[in-house]
């Protein structure tokens, strides 16, 4: 046995590490080396993140098969605090994105909330700015918009009521996934403005087709003042529908009724009914308006 120990070290020991990668791309481009691809995908897949960032020290394939999918389950945050903090009373700095592999950036997520305690007092320009993101955030996203694999926004006390412009602006070629979740919606006058921008903002936006669009999500929670946002998520999710042709699954909790006839290929939708209520409204489900909704696609998707 001690025979063998030493036999297999001197192996290791006369190994020429100078050649162990051009040997494993070797291995993986031989027609025989395809089961070990195969084999190291399934187990790269397995992994978690911690997992696999320590094997990417010792894999001498990492760049070929391990780094897709630490890509895929790791994430990278940029974060902020509003430049001016209502509440406190101060300003703070906002940090710019920091330079990265904008290829790596399939997956964004775009959290819009307010540091305001209970109703949001923010200044309408504040609000459509997007004042919690990044300065340079808008430079930065047409820069890699068209690698986008999977865009989610939540919104928290505020809604950006132009958010949707981006749509017409930009193809998302690869979009295959869009999740809209909108926490609840603060009014005033004030926010609102004149008849001619509530107009605007409740029309239906003019987006570019959204070919690849599998999935789309819209999310509201229940409560008081969440009438306010179906009255903005509605046109925005119509318009989406409407450029989606080959939508395959649509999952809808809200207390509106979109028109699904534009989605042909649609294969499941998923509905919970979100009531919605104030001093003066309330808003709960329309029998009517929801069996409109569905006869469309009735006989022809799963409904849930």
């Amino acid at each position: 046995m001690q025979a063998g120990n030493d036999q297999t070290a001197t192996q290791l020991n006369n190994l020429d590490l100078t050649n162990m990668e051009y040997l494993a791309m070797k291995t993986l481009t031989n027609p025989l080396g395809s089961n070990l691809l195969t084999i190291l995908t399934k187990v790269f897949c397995s992994l978690d993140v911690k997992t696999l960032k320590s094997a990417r020290f010792v894999c001498t394939v990492w760049d070929h098969v391990g780094a897709k999918f630490l890509g895929q389950k790791a994430r990278l945050t940029f974060s902020s605090s509003p430049k001016y903090r209502l509440n406190y009373c101060k300003f703070t700095n906002l940090k710019e994105l920091t330079s990265f592999n904008h290829k790596l950036s399939r997956n964004v997520t775009l959290v819009m909330i307010c540091d305001c305690s209970l109703t949001c007092q923010c200044p309408p320009n504040q609000v459509e700015a997007c004042r919690n993101l990044p300065p340079n955030f808008a430079i930065c996203f047409s820069e890699f918009f068209d690698e986008l694999d999977t865009l989610k926004f939540f919104v928290g006390r505020t809604l950006q009521p132009r958010w949707h412009e981006m749509w017409g602006t930009h193809q998302f070629q690869n979009l295959t996934q869009i999740c809209n979740i909108v926490e609840k919606v603060c009014h005033d006058d004030s926010w609102w403005g004149d008849e001619d921008e509530v107009k605007t903002r409740l029309e239906v936006p003019q987006f570019r087709p959204l070919r690849n669009l599998k999935v789309l999500s819209v999310m509201m929670s229940a409560g008081q003042q969440n009438h306010f946002a179906s009255d903005f998520l509605s046109p925005i999710s119509q318009g989406l529908l409407n450029y989606a042709p080959n939508l395959e699954k649509f999952e809808l909790e809200a207390n509106f009724y979109p028109d699904l006839t534009p989605c042909r290929k649609l294969d499941e939708i998923k509905f919970t009914n979100q009531d919605a209520r104030c001093d003066e409204y309330s808003r709960k489900l329309d029998v009517p308006e929801m069996t409109r909704m569905l006869e469309a696609e009735l006989g022809k998707s799963r409904l849930k």
